[in-house]
């Protein structure tokens, strides 16, 4: 890889990240993780906002709980709980959500 190719991946990645200067970019492994928080948020889609506005309203009326997968998609009227995997993975990747993978109900909404 040449230094122009190396620069142009610099820029197009310090136009994602935050705060993070680009000498300490270029420090960085080839495909280093960059921790969610540090990455600028996006609005979600309609349905995304649609699955993040039923997580919040579920966490109000069960003391903080938060609803599994499944309860999402019947929620929405989805038929795959794999769709809602989706959606969530890019709430999570947008950093409206964080939750852990293998531990069910522990969605944890961002708030700005």
């Amino acid at each position: 890889m040449d230094h122009v190719e190396i620069n142009r991946r610099l820029v197009a990645c310090a136009k994602v990240c935050e705060g993070i200067p680009t000498e300490a970019l270029m420090r960085l492994p080839a495909g280093a993780f960059i921790p969610h928080a540090r990455i600028r948020r996006y609005s979600p889609t309609k349905r995304q906002a649609e699955a993040l506005a039923f997580i919040l309203r579920y966490k109000a009326e069960h003391d903080g709980l938060s609803p599994t997968v499944r309860e999402i998609a019947e929620a929405m009227g989805a038929t795959s709980t794999g769709q809602i995997a989706r959606f969530l993975d890019a709430l999570e990747q947008r950093g409206h959500i964080t939750r852990s993978k293998h531990l069910p109900r522990s969605i944890t909404v961002i708030e700005d």
